[in-house]
């Protein structure tokens, strides 16, 4: 009995509530609900692209590690006229009776030096060779490149004018000795030691132009 008083009670307040509010069930199922559609976007940032070009600081990287390759290579040798001049005068000594235990020793370090630099002149040139291909006319790039030119020409005039003619005269003195004595080995080495000064040198010259070449055209 008590759930039956419940239920009319219930009946009886939303009645009332109806008829307070003046609205029948009708006509609140004819009403029509309306949902606006609100903007919650949100405000993207614009990022700026960047003036820089990756293409051109690739191309002043590559010029800057060639200058600076010619320059590590100007440092290895300094010194090289000297010491070719210091194992002519060994082998004369040598043959004058004088003894120099650890010649042909000298003799193979300076035959593997100049290995190593002519290895060193060939991947120069041809990185030379690779940039005019893509030179193209740049205050920045024509800067490295009067730096290029400049050690390019040093190098070429330390070769053709003092390093292989040290290397000839050290050929001719170790010639001149009997290989009984200064070794039989020292013939050949010395004739390697030459024969690199004219390939290195062979190649200098080579820079040379071609590092005249690419100062003209990178000139704006």
């Amino acid at each position: 009995m008590k759930k039956i008083y419940s239920f009319f009670a219930v009946v009886l307040f939303c009645s009332s509530f109806l008829n307070a509010s003046g609205k029948s069930i009708e006509s609140i199922r004819s009403e029509k609900f309306e949902f606006k559609k609100v903007d919650i976007s949100l405000p993207v940032e614009v990022i700026a692209e960047k003036d820089n070009n990756p293409m051109e600081e690739d191309y002043s990287y590559r010029f800057e590690r060639l200058s600076n390759d010619l320059w590590q290579f100007q440092n290895n040798i300094v010194w090289l006229r000297n010491d070719i001049d210091k194992l002519a005068m060994d082998a004369r000594n040598i043959s004058h009776g004088q003894n120099i235990p650890f010649f042909q020793n000298d003799l193979r370090n300076m035959s593997y030096k100049m290995s190593q630099l002519y290895n060193d002149i060939q991947r120069i040139s041809m990185d030379l060779k690779n940039l005019l291909t893509v030179a193209k006319k740049d205050s920045k790039l024509n800067q490295i490149a009067s730096d290029i030119e400049m050690r390019s020409i040093d190098i070429d005039n330390k070769f053709q004018f003092d390093i292989v003619n040290s290397a000839r005269d050290l050929e001719l003195a170790v010639r001149s000795v009997d290989p009984k004595i200064i070794g039989y080995d020292s013939q050949l080495l010395a004739s390697d030691i030459y024969r690199y000064s004219n390939d290195i040198q062979w190649k200098t010259r080579d820079i040379r132009w071609d590092s005249q070449k690419l100062y003209e055209t990178t000139k704006p």
